[in-house]
């Protein structure tokens, strides 16, 4: 008992050392200007006074309100940098109109709240003292891996996608009839911040009685806020121009359009805060590497063959993936149903995998996506020498590590999450996941 005693305190201190670097490091981070933040609260602001974002271009009359230095569209013609769907930006309503430099602290320390509350909400999910303490260490590791200083860095959305999956799994998971209600109101959410999140739904098809109630919720969510769009003229054309936008995104990713020649982006000295030389100095004075590579399907087909991937082939082989996958999991639980968590962590990955086939360059920041399903994912695992485990902390550790001699690392570090969570998924339990609700 002595040395389990030392080794918690030890195991504390590391991690209290682990996160307070971590902080460290993401508040030099912040003060070096997060430049995606800045499209999603211009892209807030645009929708709010009831202008379309998607291609706007901005001009000296516009002033510093929809000011994005890193904007170079100059005319309707082409898609703008913003990016994030109507609904997202319709989110940041309520604090949009603050200063960026406000704004800016705001999300970086929001970020680690979230992370904070998937590990709590994980956490809850089990009386397993050993488990609790395995997720809290994932958990903490998660910022020192580049997926976590590309987000803090970019000002990027994508936790927030993930934190929304930990509510679904945690609200499912405790079965009560609030907690489905809350879980299918983010699923609603989920699909309406990122469209391909309705894979998530394929895995229930097979249980769709027992889950009757969370997925009547989730796309009557769905098909009342599809009611608003229709009848609404200005969010009619917000979504039809998000959608233009997105397949000239594509193209240009493709390549099927040739990238167009821009002028270099404004040029300010401030803006609302921002000092951008203090920005300069500190980076200056802090610099800190931030490593970012693509790790989607196409990207490694034409290193492989240097030859591109046709979008058509793409697609297919996306489509094909996802529902094979769907089927063999059907067959394998075709006798004896699975727990909920394992149907929950297949339909997670699934988005993951149709991520993965994305046509548009994923960056390093959308791996935090998978936070919440290796999260969830150790709460099946019960022995340490299990394939899946060792998969997923070999994918933490390549999400780590930046040694140049092993290429892509860090996109073979989602490689070894997706090959460990179909494991976990597709292996029958014998359910020892030890849920508060089943204990009681």
């Amino acid at each position: 008992m002595l040395l389990k005693s030392k080794l918690l305190i030890l195991n504390g201190l590391l991690l209290s050392a682990i996160i307070a670097h971590s902080a460290y490091r993401d508040i030099q981070l912040e003060k070096q200007y997060p430049g995606d933040l800045r499209n999603r609260v211009v892209g807030a602001r645009l929708e709010k006074d009831g202008r379309l974002p998607y291609f706007y271009f901005w001009t000296p009359r516009d002033g510093s309100r929809y000011l994005d230095p890193q904007n170079r569209n100059n005319s309707h013609a082409f898609v703008s940098n913003i990016t994030a769907s109507p609904f997202f930006h319709e989110l940041l309503y309520p604090i949009c109109d603050l200063p960026q430099r406000t704004l800016s602290g705001i999300w970086m320390w929001l970020q680690y709240l979230l992370l904070a509350g998937m590990i709590w909400m994980t956490c809850g999910l089990t009386t397993d003292p050993t488990k609790k303490i395995l997720i809290i260490n994932a958990g903490i590791l998660f910022t020192v891996t580049e997926a976590w200083k590309s987000l803090i860095s970019a000002g990027q959305l994508y936790l927030f996608v993930g934190f929304l999956m930990s509510c679904i799994i945690a609200g499912l998971l405790h079965n009560k009839r609030k907690g489905i209600l809350f879980a299918s109101i983010c699923a609603a959410a989920l699909v309406l911040i990122r469209p391909i999140a309705l894979v998530i739904f394929l895995p229930f098809i097979f249980q769709y009685k027992k889950n009757l109630l969370f997925l009547s919720a989730a796309f009557g969510g769905l098909a009342l806020y599809g009611l608003f769009v229709f009848f609404v003229p200005f969010e009619n054309a917000l979504w039809k121009e998000y959608s233009r936008a997105i397949e000239m995104h594509v193209s240009y990713h493709q390549l099927q359009i040739p990238a167009a020649e821009v002028p270099p982006g404004p040029k300010v000295s401030q803006e609302e805060g921002f000092d951008f030389a203090q920005v300069e100095k500190n980076i200056a004075e802090h610099p800190i590497k931030v490593y970012s590579e693509s790790g989607n399907v196409f990207v490694f087909y034409e290193q492989i063959t240097h030859k591109k991937m046709p979008l058509a082939v793409m697609n297919i082989l996306c489509a094909l993936s996802v529902f094979s996958l769907t089927g063999i999991f059907f067959y394998i639980f075709r006798k004896n149903k699975p727990p909920l968590l394992q149907v929950l962590i297949l339909g997670f990955t699934l988005y993951m995998l149709v991520e993965l086939f994305s046509p548009i360059h994923r960056r390093q920041y959308n791996t935090v996506e998978w936070f919440p399903i290796v999260l969830a994912g150790f709460l099946l695992i019960h022995e340490w020498k299990k394939p899946a485990f060792l998969l997923l902390t070999l994918g933490i550790l390549l999400n780590i590590l930046n040694t140049p001699w092993i290429l892509m690392r860090h996109s073979l570090g989602e490689i070894c999450w997706l090959a460990g969570l179909l494991l976990i998924a597709f292996t029958p339990t014998e359910n020892k996941i030890l849920w508060k609700k089943q204990q009681s």
